[in-house]
Formats: C-alpha cells, structure tokens, sequence
C-alpha cells in the first residue's frame, strides 16, 4: 500500500472520530431524506443548497452542496456536530466547505454553522459563515423535502462505513483545509 491509501484511511477515520464525535461501530446509518432548493435562471449557473440526512442510533449524519457558480460538482462538506431534539424539531450543525477558489489553486476555508429546525417537509434556518475568521452575511435557507429518494433502502453498518463511502466525493469536492 503506497501512502496516499494511508492518508486517506487516517483522514476518514479522523473525519469520523474527531469531527463526527461518533464511535467507529455500534450504530447503523439509514438513508433518511433530502432538502434542497437549487436554482438556475441560465441552466448554466446555480445557486442553492441540498443538505442530505441519514439516520443514526442517535440521530444524523450528512453532507451538504452548496451550489454557487457553474452547475454540477458544487462544495460539499460533511455536517458535524449536529444536535436535533426530536420533540421540537429544533437542528444544528457546522460543516467547512471550501466555496472559492483564488484560480490558482488556493481554495478558501469556510466555516458554517446551521441553526433551525427540521420538519417532514422543510428545513429552515439561517446559515453563519466565517472565512478566514471574518463573518460573512448570514443565509436564510427554507429548503424543502426531495420527493426522490436516491439511495433506496441503503443501510451501512457503521458510521465509518458511510463516511468511506463519502471518501471520493470528499476528496474531489470536499473541504481542502
């Protein structure tokens, strides 16, 4: 094995212990539902956000594009830290994306921080950007449920397992910081 295939097992183990705040085994990942609101005026350029969720034992894990610019392959980041209470629909999370590029191959470092609530039919909130420790203007989001449901009846048996399933998305349009 060369040391690409190291680094790559350590970051995803990594992404999973540190970022996640989960065990390396013990809960199952279900493929649970999709909101987006995603938008082109020219069918060339998009704007918007499709947040993923799959369920755990506890709770979620996910990933989210944020859609600015060309259509397709937007910045995707996994969530971390999330917290959702069930009874009053209330959801949190942060992710980092690297959402610009300078076009010489210097990429921001984008932190993000959710705040909202989840229900059937809607996710809604408002989303906190900081980049290179300077606060950008809030983004409201109402983004509603994807009636397709693009991975069936997927089931992982760990959250390590879904995260490695992640791992080329990740690393083609993941946060390079």
């Amino acid at each position: 094995m060369n040391c690409h295939h190291y680094f790559k097992s350590f970051l995803l183990l990594f992404l999973q212990i540190v970022l996640l705040g989960m065990p390396c085994f013990a809960q199952t990942v279900t493929f649970d539902r999709v909101y987006t609101k995603v938008e082109s005026s020219t069918g060339e350029h998009c704007s918007g956000w499709t947040i993923e969720l799959w369920k755990t034992g506890t709770g979620f894990v996910g990933t989210a594009d944020h859609h600015r610019g060309l259509c397709g392959d937007p910045p995707t980041g996994l969530l971390e830290n999330v917290r959702y209470d069930i009874h009053s629909g209330s959801l949190s999370f942060s992710i980092k994306l690297s959402d610009s590029s300078d076009g010489y191959g210097k990429y921001s470092c984008d932190s993000l921080t959710f705040i909202g609530y989840l229900t059937a039919d809607k996710l809604v909130g408002i989303m906190n950007w900081e980049s290179a420790g300077i606060k950008r203007p809030s983004e409201s989001l109402d983004l509603d449920r994807a009636n397709a449901a693009p991975y069936g009846n997927r089931v992982y048996d760990s959250v390590a397992d879904w995260v490695r399933s992640r791992g080329d998305i990740l690393e083609f349009r993941g946060p390079r910081c």
